[in-house]
């Protein structure tokens, strides 16, 4: 066996001295792990951060085990000779300095080459797999370069033989150091989804509760102007109802999308006013104006009703309020306008109910992409809206 290269690579590839290097390597990756969290806080080139983490790294592990060493070294003597003179071994100090380069170099060019393939191999036994597969041939291909330079290639079998414990436990410990990073990097992944999954729930939550709040003084004036006009006028009792009804189900039904089309929306608005109309009867007139390639874009839902509304509510004093709605698209903005011949909004105008729910349903659909403008001269609310994902 002893002078059988395979045999003895056998015995040594299953010896202590293949746990030992693979705990050596696993205590230095893990070291270098935390250590990067705050190296990475230093302002520095990237590859220059790792080689300094690395470094740092194999000198914290190198003056750990000579410094365990020395601690069992003086309770051994002390214990067995308590004469003995006791002597703190130093080490080669070149060793320590220049030995911690090298490997952070080496392990530098790993990081390297781990970059390429992870981008594209995303199993964790292939990454496993080739990850331990490069450990071991950088580590064993350094040790054949070493051996090279300083005996040549007398007995490199049985040098390699020998050798064959470090690169084995080198290539477990980065197996298992990445399949450790995998899980760990999977897990936070997993928290983030969850943490945006109750965003959104939330941000529904909110939206639910914004559009089934109808202002409760539409709802009275409406009912109100029923009972009046039951007595006198059934045909507009009728027609009132039956718009109320309608506007009531458009604004109930949460199954629908937080978004709608624009004539969807029109519509809605559209029944909003034939309510208000019978109230005011030729008191209130309304016109719009929607281009036809705009009839189909989608605009978040209940944003054009609280505007018209706002109109109403302000402008109900005028003898012959007139209401015109326009709409329009700008490069990516989506511009909303209503204006009225009502009374001009005041210095220190304060959104009621209504116009308030609408920058907070903005707030969560458009993520602040939005704007909105009043304006007297002549009097509008204008509204425009950003480019932004739809939710």
């Amino acid at each position: 066996m002893d002078n059988n290269p395979f045999l003895r690579t056998l015995s040594n590839l299953f010896s202590e001295s293949t746990l030992r290097c693979g705990l050596y390597t696993l205590a230095f990756l893990f070291c270098f792990y935390f250590l990067r969290k705050y190296m990475l806080r230093v302002n520095m080139n990237r590859w220059l951060n790792s080689v300094l983490t690395a470094w740092l790294a194999v000198l914290v592990i190198i003056i750990t085990v000579q410094s365990a060493q020395n601690l069992a070294s003086f309770i051994r003597r002390i214990r067995f000779d308590d004469s003995a003179n006791f002597h703190i071994k130093i080490g080669d100090i070149r060793f320590i300095i220049l030995a911690p380069i090298v490997l952070a170099l080496l392990f530098v060019l790993y990081l390297w080459a781990s970059s390429y393939w992870k981008r594209s191999v995303k199993d964790i036994v292939k990454i496993m797999i080739i990850e331990g597969a490069f450990a071991f041939i950088l580590s064993m291909g350094t040790m054949v370069i070493t051996q090279v330079f300083i005996l040549g290639f007398n007995n490199i079998l049985v040098s390699l033989s020998i050798w064959i414990p470090g690169p084995t436990g080198c290539a477990l410990a980065f197996a298992f150091y990445n399949y450790y990073i995998y899980n760990n990097r999977l897990k936070f992944r997993e928290k983030e989804l969850q943490i945006v999954r109750l965003q959104q729930q939330l941000s529904q939550s909110q939206l639910d509760a914004l559009s089934s709040k109808i202002n409760p003084h539409f709802l009275y004036n409406a009912l109100n102007s029923i009972a009046g006009l039951a007595t006198s006028d059934g045909l507009k009792t009728r027609s009132m109802a039956i718009a109320l009804s309608k506007f009531f189900r458009y604004n109930v039904n949460k199954e629908e999308s937080n978004y709608v089309s624009v004539s969807e929306e029109m519509e809605m608005v559209l029944t909003y006013l034939e309510i208000e109309k019978i109230r005011f009867d030729e008191r209130l007139n309304y016109s719009y104006n929607i281009p036809n390639e705009l009839e189909d874009e989608l605009i978040p839902r209940h944003i054009l009703q609280p505007l018209v509304e706002n109109a109403v509510k302000h402008g109900g004093q005028t003898d012959n309020l007139e209401i015109n709605i326009v709409m329009k698209k700008d490069e990516k903005n989506i511009v909303l306008q209503v204006a009225d011949n009502g009374k001009p909004f005041d210095q220190d105008f304060s959104p009621g109910y209504g116009i308030k729910s609408l920058y907070d349903k903005l707030d969560l659909l458009t993520s602040g992409q939005y704007e909105i403008a009043f304006e007297n001269h002549p009097k509008q609310v204008n509204i425009t809206i950003g480019e932004h994902k739809k939710i």
